[in-house]
């Protein structure tokens, strides 16, 4: 179906042709750099506009009337913006018209759009009588400065307008919180939302602990490295809630994995698992979830299940205890500073038939664990009891002592 547009909207779309003709690399620094700077304040004045359109569209059901359509579903499935952003588009265009300063301060690209999902919502919960004097202050603040710091100057001035107590301002900022995890590629998550300043430093504290680098060769991103923090915070959770005090921090996870038959038959090669969230994991994340975790395999042939086996515990507790008198209570890896977190079948496989025994079993942490499995790397035990580790580059990590063992231990490690 052609789209209609305006003669100022075909006017903007030629000018938009002509420039991405234009290479920045052929033109001097200053030029580039006031050029960034003016389309910045233009990408803020067509946000405006947009939010001006949005609210005609909406006020007129015009999405209802030509697509069939609400008008954030419209946005989210027909103009393909992520939920979260169609919400607040929309959020914006419903209540702009009632903040005429804001939206005059927008359409001249002095503020972004950022800027005007703060105040909006600050406003919202002003009463009218002094509705006009915190617009003003938010906008002083938001022409100089970043919406955080808009955002973070709300309760200030509501408390100096008298607005607000301290307390009062308190609540409603704890009345903010919350998180969302959303589903993005490939089953793959994204974590967003507002945090209460006592759960930020704890959860900034925590990370920083559990997100520490585990030795000199680890070269995760600090963004990843908190990443695998957060998910060993939450399998210590997982992993300890509602147990026995005897058991606590040692029964595996329990994982289902959905596999067609060729792909079991060929043993995961070329082929995915399917956890029971819908998300796809690789071969090898497939075959690190289940080598330490009570798996049960669900076999399709096609669309039908042929086969629900039962649950397997691959170590037993027994075993996983002797492990850590054995080695030591952290990650075998040499030097790593991090606490053991997955039993690992470093000799054979278990999808391979390896035994779940002691001798063939090692603590890792998440993140050598990962190696092992998806980078690369492989392990072995040496006579003296410490481990080897070598890179897909054939650089190898040596235990430089014999793992912690228990006063009772007097004979030779186990080989």
């Amino acid at each position: 179906m052609p789209i209609t547009t305006s003669a100022g909207v075909d006017g903007v779309s030629a000018a938009v042709a002509v420039l991405v003709m234009e290479s920045p690399a052929e033109r001097p620094d200053a030029v580039a750099l006031g050029n960034v700077e003016q389309l910045l304040r233009l990408q803020a004045r067509i946000d405006a506009q947009v939010a001006r359109e949005l609210a005609v569209i909406d006020a007129h059901d015009a999405t209802v009337t030509d697509c069939g359509r609400a008008t954030k579903g419209w946005l989210v499935e027909e103009q393909n913006l992520d939920p979260g952003a169609a919400a607040r588009k929309l959020r914006i265009a419903r209540h702009l018209g009632r903040w005429p300063a804001t939206e005059d301060m927008w359409l001249a690209g002095d503020i972004s759009e950022d800027h005007v999902a703060v105040i909006v919502k600050a406003l919202a919960t002003v009463p009218a009588e002094v509705v006009e004097v915190v617009e003003k202050a938010l906008l002083e603040i938001a022409y100089l400065s970043p919406p955080r710091d808009v955002a973070a100057a709300v309760d200030q001035i509501l408390v100096a307008c008298g607005i607000d107590d301290v307390e009062a301002a308190a609540a409603r900022r704890y009345a903010t919180r919350g998180v969302t995890v959303a589903k993005t590629f490939g089953g793959t998550g994204s974590l967003s939302g507002t945090l209460s300043a006592t759960l930020a430093d704890k959860l900034s504290r925590a990370l920083a602990h559990a997100g520490a680098p585990a030795d000199a060769d680890d070269d995760r991103s600090q963004a990843q490295r908190f990443h695998d923090a957060l998910e060993a915070i939450t399998d210590h959770y997982l992993d300890t809630a509602d147990l026995p005090s005897e058991q606590r921090g040692e029964r595996p996870a329990r994982v289902v994995v959905t596999i067609p038959l060729e792909t079991l038959e060929q043993r995961l090669q070329g082929g995915w698992g399917l956890l029971p969230t819908g998300a796809q994991v690789s071969p090898e994340t497939a075959r690190r979830i289940a080598c330490d975790a009570e798996v049960i395999p669900v076999v399709l042939n096609g669309r039908n299940v042929i086969d629900i086996g039962h649950g397997q515990r691959t170590f037993s507790e027994h075993i996983r205890r002797a492990a850590v008198i054995r080695d030591g209570d952290r990650c075998v890896y040499p030097n790593c500073r991090n606490p053991r977190k997955e039993a690992h079948h470093w000799r054979v496989h278990w999808a391979d038939g390896g035994k779940s025994d002691l001798d063939n079993c090692a603590w890792l942490c998440a993140f050598h664990h990962y190696l092992v499995h998806e980078a690369g790397w492989t392990m072995r035990r040496e006579t003296d009891g410490g481990y080897t580790f070598t890179s897909p580059t054939l650089k190898q990590r040596t235990s430089s002592k014999v793992p912690v063992r228990g006063p009772w231990d007097t004979g030779p490690p186990d080989g």
